[in-house]
Formats: structure tokens, C-alpha cells, sequence
């Protein structure tokens, strides 16, 4: 299945301010969102190095979100990062 068959009625964003959400200055962007009626639901953060989610500007994103109850996840390079795990978190996360 495609991503609009299995999220239908939601819309995904690319390279989405941090300051969307109220985050600090210099905070991470978000490398994709996931949308539903305008209001984002899920924020996804693409990192070059498997050790980036330690850096601030990537955890002040991870507050950002977390301040206004959306689901934030973190891809790494060194992961798999396959479709079925990205799909299976949002579910348990999002709806």
C-alpha cells in the first residue's frame, strides 16, 4: 500500500521550520510533517550522523513537539529505517 491509502485525508510536509512549532532559534527543521486538516500530527527529523539526536538543535525540535503533544521521531543512518517501521510508529503514535 501507498502512504495516501494507509494515511488518507493527511498531508505530508517537507523541510518545515523548527519555529513552525514555537522551537528556539536555530533548532532543527523538520525534514518532513505529517498533517491532518492543517495541524501537524507528526514531525520526522531525517539525521546525517547516528549520534545528531544528541545535539541540542535537534532536542529543542524533540520539546518543540513535545510542548504541543505531537509525535516526533528521529531517522539515524545506521538504521534500517524501512517503510513498515516508520508506518507501525506513527500508527502507535498518531492514530
Amino acid at each position: 500500500r501507498n502512504f495516501s491509502e494507509e494515511w488518507s485525508g493527511y498531508e505530508v510536509r517537507k523541510d518545515i521550520s523548527a519555529a513552525e512549532l514555537d522551537a528556539p532559534a536555530k533548532s532543527q527543521p523538520y525534514s518532513y510533517g505529517l498533517y491532518l486538516q492543517g495541524k501537524p500530527k507528526a514531525m520526522i527529523l531525517v539525521l546525517e550522523d547516528k549520534n545528531d539526536y544528541r545535539y541540542w538543535k535537534v532536542v529543542s525540535s524533540h520539546k518543540a513537539c513535545e510542548k504541543k503533544g505531537i509525535f516526533c521521531m528521529n531517522l539515524l543512518p545506521h538504521m534500517p529505517n524501512r517503510r513498515s517501521y516508520i508506518s507501525k510508529r506513527l500508527k502507535e503514535n498518531v492514530g
